[in-house]
């Protein structure tokens, strides 16, 4: 379903020519990770697997990038390069 779903979004991104190209293939790859992700999650769920567990895994991981990622997003913001 979530694949449908997903190339659905993709044909109807791909008539819109009010957006640039890269903009449009961006939207249509994040919805189809998006979608495939809920999806997974949803059938863990149903599956009957606690997802308590994976949601402080997540949170740990999103810790850990967004320290290493710190310095990163302070010289984009700035503007310094490399």
């Amino acid at each position: 379903m979530a694949a449908w779903v997903s190339r659905w979004i993709d044909k109807r991104l791909k008539k819109l020519q009010t957006l640039a190209p890269s903009t449009r293939i961006g939207l249509a790859k994040f919805s189809n990770a998006f979608l495939i992700g809920l999806s997974i999650l949803v059938g863990l769920n149903t599956a009957g697997v606690d997802l308590t567990a994976l949601t402080v895994l997540t949170g740990a991981i999103g810790l850990g990038l967004g320290f290493g990622l710190q310095s990163i997003a302070s010289n984009f913001v700035s503007g310094s390069c490399c």
